[in-house]
């Protein structure tokens, strides 16, 4: 069994086409199986400005590190989580 499988995704996305940037939200609901205080998603070309998980009626600010070599987004919680929680993105 995989430690964090995705749910549903749910998606807003704005292109800009006069300046070819976009901008985003992005809510992930998520099944954590085995509790953790990390999660890593594949991104590239994003610049986050908000990111948070709702786990248990509790809002959890994480802080985000993009690595564009890797193109992977790693997440760091505050504390360990697990069950079914909505990871939230804004981009």
């Amino acid at each position: 069994m995989r430690p964090v499988l995705p749910i549903n995704y749910d998606i807003l996305f704005e292109p800009d086409f006069k300046t070819f940037k976009f901008s985003g939200k992005e809510k992930i609901q998520l099944e954590i199986n085995k509790p953790t205080n990390e999660l890593v998603l594949n991104a590239a070309e994003i610049e986050v400005k908000d990111c948070s998980l709702v786990s248990k009626g509790k809002t959890l600010k994480a802080k985000t590190n993009l690595d564009e070599k890797k193109e992977e987004l790693t997440i760091k919680l505050p504390e360990k989580v697990s069950g079914k929680s909505e990871l939230l993105i804004e981009y």
